[in-house]
């Protein structure tokens, strides 16, 4: 495939794995109302997370996308800068110490959901999307436009929430977080880093905020934000600014950063 294709191609990937991700699980189980993101993925496994990480696994293999981050860190010592991200994983952890872990059949799903979210999601915008622009267009166009792509498509979670309020603030969210995700891309040069890390992050968050709630005694169903005022769309943007200033503060070198594991890649 020749390269000044690669960008439709990927995009085209993209698109496809869009879909799968977002209404694949409509298709086979319809949901009986609208369902909050925690309900949906401590609910029930989930089948089209696994079908998009099919779909990237199968692209990556046909068009021969050796350069998309499926190596070790180069060097191993960049895993240091994962210090930052890692200390909100443990600030869930800790979370899920006050309320307890739900039933264990509950963590085992949440697990899996998690694991192939964040392998799909990483391998879809930090590694096809991406590279696929990166190589086109240069390294800060492909970082803002993946990860702009990256934020928008949370808005898809208002087709299962009801609450399109609530997926445009998380989509704004994610842009933010993503931009930290990027940027551990680029520093490391691997896409494992960062999957591994947003599994960790979205198990530790959904773990903590499900037994938080069956601790209540609360129904895992919650208000549309809409209905709680748009003033408490602040609170989510304000915890992750923290973690894309880090994220920004990153990819200060960014092309710099790329053309060092470019050369490393090709000795």
């Amino acid at each position: 495939m020749l390269q000044r294709y690669r960008p439709a191609v990927a995009l085209v990937v993209f698109i496809a794995w869009v879909l799968i991700t977002a209404f694949f699980d409509q298709l086979v189980a319809p949901a009986e109302g609208p369902q909050s993101l925690s309900e949906t993925v401590s609910g029930t496994l989930q089948p089209g997370l696994g079908a998009a990480v099919v779909l990237l696994l199968a692209a990556v293999a046909i068009f021969r996308w050796r350069d998309i981050g499926l190596n070790p860190p180069r060097p191993t010592r960049s895993l240091r800068l994962l210090w930052f991200p890692a200390l909100y994983v443990l600030a869930f952890v800790g979370l899920i110490a006050v309320g307890g872990l739900p039933s264990t059949k509950t963590v085992l799903i949440i697990l899996v959901n998690t694991v192939l979210a964040g392998v799909s999601e990483e391998l879809a915008c930090r590694g096809v999307l991406y590279q696929g622009l990166r190589i086109r267009f240069g390294v800060w166009p492909a970082i803002l436009g993946s990860t702009l792509l990256f934020g928008a498509v949370h808005v898809l979670n208002g087709f299962s929430t009801g609450d399109f309020l609530a997926s445009s603030v998380q989509a704004i969210a994610a842009f933010m977080t993503g931009i930290a995700f990027v940027a551990i891309r680029v520093r490391t040069g691997s896409l494992y880093p960062g999957m591994i890390l947003h599994a960790a992050w979205d198990f530790a968050l959904l773990a903590a905020v499900t037994g938080l709630l069956q601790k209540l005694g609360e129904s895992q169903a919650q208000p549309s934000l809409s209905s709680i005022g748009l003033a408490y769309a602040v609170v989510p943007l304000a915890l992750v600014l923290p973690n894309f200033l880090y994220g920004v503060f990153l990819l200060r070198h960014a092309t710099r950063d790329e053309a060092r594991l470019s050369a490393a890649a090709a000795g």
